[in-house]
């Protein structure tokens, strides 16, 4: 069978974005690995640009906190890495306690704080779900209204 991909040779020459998600919802009891604290995600992003990451997104401890409360807590990983790599281009999550142009409002500061230059936008929805206790499906649906996401953007 011959294959249509590019040869491992081809490829050396074209730039390759590589983009990392160091934590998301994971938490310590499901992977120890995975960088919570302010300190441990800094620590992990300086790695991940230091091997040739190109984007990276993350979470913070607490994606209820919305407003000045997750941007400090945003700002307490990622004033170091912007110090120290002032170039990085990232991106936080969305705010779990608000809806609507509120939920960007961590964004809003974090552009005026460090000057973060890119901004999620998840339209739609998806189900987040896992076995629960009993082996039934437990979850959500995360869902962003398709009309919200204009007054969202015109926010930042």
């Amino acid at each position: 069978m011959t294959s249509n991909r590019p040869s491992a040779s081809h490829r050396v020459d074209e730039a390759v974005i590589i983009e990392v998600a160091v934590n998301g919802e994971t938490r310590p009891e499901r992977n120890p690995h995975v960088p919570r604290t302010p300190e441990a995600v800094t620590d992990d992003v300086l790695a991940c640009l230091e091997a040739g990451a190109s984007l990276i997104h993350a979470h913070n401890e607490d994606i209820t906190l919305a407003g000045r409360a997750a941007a400090d807590s945003y700002l307490a990983a990622w004033q170091p890495i912007m110090d120290a790599r002032p170039d990085t281009l990232w991106y936080p999550t969305l705010t779990a306690a608000a809806r609507g142009a509120a939920g960007l409002d961590h964004v809003v500061l974090l552009k005026q704080d460090i000057g973060l230059r890119i901004c999620p936008v998840d339209p739609g929805s998806t189900n987040l779900g896992m076995p629960g206790p009993e082996g039934l499906p437990v979850g959500l649906v995360y869902a962003n209204d398709y009309g919200e996401h204009p007054q969202r953007l015109r926010s930042v």
